[in-house]
């Protein structure tokens, strides 16, 4: 008769047990996306109360420690989170106790006084290691839970054109200070928070560059800012961004062993659709508290529904149909050869049907006038090389038609039509574009701070009033059905 041999299995178990988990949520770019709306396929999506209800579910599930961060840019946004400056996200992020916050570009719109205001409100840490605003903003926070010392460096974003306030360091020399710093305490985890993200338009702010040659010293990555869903592993090292809105949010599991040495991360997105999650009673009351039933009132119609940016990760075309939208209208009520915007100006779809104020301001958050500039077309040209990537158009354009040559990741080459005919790089074209592409010298704005303040006209003419005012003639407006701006993929011999 055979014998049944168990082998010993307490070794296995032993270490099962004395491993441990951390699980980190991570949202950015949230926009004072307080409630939960229709997404584009008209699902319930979003907002705190579902977020709450979520990771109260999730945690009952994993009892590992946890934690929730924000990667910033959350002061700013949709209507209720302007009109109170941001008050209002500070008391929705205290109610789900965040534990740590960046410091965004948007933090700074409301100007310096609004920004303390805010932080102290803040329960959650303040992190930026290279903007000095006061004592209560760290460049990092060392939590300590079950054991474990998880260290949170944070790397704020500066706006350049509103913050003349607060002292602003190199992003690179500011986390290596930091870390260093951290470093002395002898951390179980070094987590860098981020407003930034990788292949971003400004280099220094590319968290890849930032974190260059101490990948090894990091666990992860928690970008922002770019409102991208990714989850990207560079040089070893994971990379998170969590899109934006409070479409999804980020999950984190960071696993150590036996002796609190960190092991590994791994990370997924989970989308905030509420007939998944639910939502937690009392969020959902503090959020109807905080809304205001003025934004629920109309102001247009359309006959269809308008896309904002495309989905796929690999989009043939690069339109935008709220942008192109308004860049006609812009077109049509100036006159100019062409007009262009910056891509985000825009922010949301609008659904079809009636339009409420609040779906108005979400598509387009920002009131800005109406310039107008004299450019060459060999200045477009240089324009479009230098800001269409193969999966995003910084600019949007009526009046222009662009097929854009790619080899890999880099833009070699373009066919451009202006309204039909061929472009003549010797030729001064009339633009419409927004004030803020004219003078504010930031972001996408420093591709026009190259042109002569004399060949720059203000005008005060309002680019959403331009948009409301069209939405309200056509009695049912729909999204333009030309394909502006085509990648195409060819080997640059």
């Amino acid at each position: 008769m055979k014998k049944l041999i168990i082998l010993p299995l307490l070794p296995l178990i032993f270490c099962s047990l004395n491993a441990k988990d951390v699980v980190i949520y991570h949202t950015s770019d949230t926009h004072g996306y307080y409630f939960a709306e229709p997404d584009a396929k008209g699902r319930m999506s979003g907002g705190f109360a579902a977020l709450a209800s979520f990771i109260k579910k999730d945690k009952a599930r994993h009892k590992a420690p946890y934690f929730l961060f924000d990667g910033g840019d959350f002061m700013q946004g949709n209507s209720e989170a302007n009109d109170s400056k941001g008050i209002t996200s500070a008391k929705l992020f205290n109610a789900l106790n965040y534990d740590a916050v960046a410091i965004g570009n948007h933090e700074f719109d409301f100007g310096p006084e609004a920004l303390k205001k805010v932080i102290a409100a803040l329960n959650a840490k303040a992190l930026a290691a290279n903007i000095i605003i006061n004592d209560k903003v760290s460049p990092y926070f060392i939590f300590e839970k079950d054991g474990l010392k998880i260290a949170v460096i944070g790397i704020g974003r500066n706006n350049d054109a509103k913050n003349k306030t607060f002292r602003v360091l190199d992003d690179r020399e500011s986390f290596i200070k930091a870390l260093g710093g951290v470093k002395r305490h002898n951390p179980s985890a070094i987590i860098l928070l981020v407003h930034g993200s990788n292949g971003d338009l400004r280099p220094y702010a590319a968290s890849q560059d930032i974190v260059k040659d101490y990948e090894e010293d990091l666990a992860v990555v928690l970008n922002g800012h770019l409102h991208k869903e990714r989850l990207q592993k560079i040089r070893g090292l994971l990379f998170v961004d969590p899109a934006s809105n409070l479409e999804k949010v980020a999950k984190i599991t960071l696993s150590f062993d036996k002796n609190n040495k960190f092991k590994k991360a791994k990370a997924k997105l989970i989308s905030l659709d509420v007939k998944k999650t639910g939502q937690d009673e009392r969020i959902n009351a503090l959020v109807e508290e905080i809304r205001n039933p003025f934004y629920g009132e109309h102001v247009g119609q359309t006959a269809e529904f308008m896309p904002y940016l495309p989905q796929s990760e690999k989009p043939k075309y690069l339109d935008c149909g709220v942008c192109e939208f308004v860049t006609d209208a812009v077109k049509k009520e100036t006159g100019a050869d062409i007009s262009i915007q910056n891509t985000k100006m825009f922010r949301s779809f609008l659904p079809k049907g009636l339009v409420t104020k609040r779906e108005f301001l979400k598509a387009m958050p920002y009131d800005n006038k109406v310039t107008l500039v004299k450019i060459k077309g060999s200045f477009i040209e240089n324009l479009i090389l230098s800001s269409v990537r193969p999966d995003f158009s910084a600019f949007q354009f009526s009046g222009l038609e662009a097929k854009v040559f790619f080899d890999g990741e880099k833009a070699f080459g373009a066919e451009i039509k202006i309204n039909g005919r061929a472009i003549e790089r010797e030729k001064v074209y009339t633009a419409a574009i927004s004030d803020y592409l004219a003078f504010s010298e930031e972001n996408e704005a420093k591709f026009f701070s190259a042109i002569s303040d004399l060949d720059k006209i203000k005008t005060d003419i309002g680019i959403r009033q331009i948009f409301q005012n069209s939405l309200n003639a056509q009695n049912g407006a729909g999204a333009p059905k030309g394909k502006r701006i085509k990648v195409v993929y060819v080997k640059n011999k």
